[in-house]
């Protein structure tokens, strides 16, 4: 079966809803969107979900095993990489809000093969917020056009707390001791009922995602 061309030009504006609730508008890198086969990801608002919804992901050791291998779930999803027809549907997006001239063929596919190879590493979430990132007012380059090192930077970044958390996962758990002393001085995260109720909202999170529920609406 051939491959699709790896394509940076073509004339449709049409946008296409992907399934993490992204949009491969219709230029750039369009030949490689073809988005009905995309798998699910976690999309930005899922990720964080995830993450403020278990200690590791704010360096605290995961209170007992059963929250370790929570964690180690959700760090396996966090990390999972975005296929390359979604990268290519989110850097369409992304260029889209800059010129893109004209270019031969094989010129155009080479671009797309940079912008695939240097982010096909990085999960769909981690990407998707780096391309925010990069149009917004904390970027003082944002009315640059950036090129695939730009937003790699910045995904690369957005991944500091899933790599935060695999580290403090390896630590193990937290001792009874500890738990009971960082209970009297911290609500927020060992009060009994807060505790119940973060583990409760992670296992339900994890386990929609797994079941393939739409997070999106």
């Amino acid at each position: 079966m051939n491959k699709p061309p790896l394509s940076v030009i073509t004339t449709s504006q049409e946008a296409q809803p992907s399934r993490t609730g992204m949009q491969g508008g219709g230029h750039g890198l369009a030949m490689l969107v073809g988005l009905q086969d995309v798998p699910k990801h976690p999309d930005p608002e899922l990720a964080r979900r995830m993450m403020g919804s278990l200690r590791a992901f704010s360096a605290q050791l995961p209170e007992d095993e059963a929250e370790a291998a929570l964690t180690m779930d959700a760090i396996w999803c966090l990390e999972t990489p975005a296929t390359r027809k979604w990268i290519a549907a989110r850097i369409v997006t992304l260029l889209s809000h800059y010129f893109v001239a004209q270019q031969e063929a094989s010129v155009a596919d080479a671009v797309a093969e940079d912008w695939c190879s240097i982010l096909d590493d990085y999960p769909a979430w981690a990407i998707a917020n780096a391309c925010r990132w990069w149009l917004g007012r904390e970027n003082p380059r944002r009315h640059c056009k950036p090129i695939p090192g730009d937003v790699q930077d910045r995904a690369h970044h957005e991944m500091d707390r899933v790599r935060a958390a695999k580290i403090t996962v390896r630590r193990g758990i937290m001792p009874p001791r500890q738990a009971s002393e960082r209970a009297a001085g911290d609500l927020t995260w060992c009060d009994p009922a807060e505790v119940e109720k973060r583990r409760k909202a992670a296992e339900e999170i994890m386990a929609g995602f797994r079941s393939g529920k739409d997070f999106s609406a």
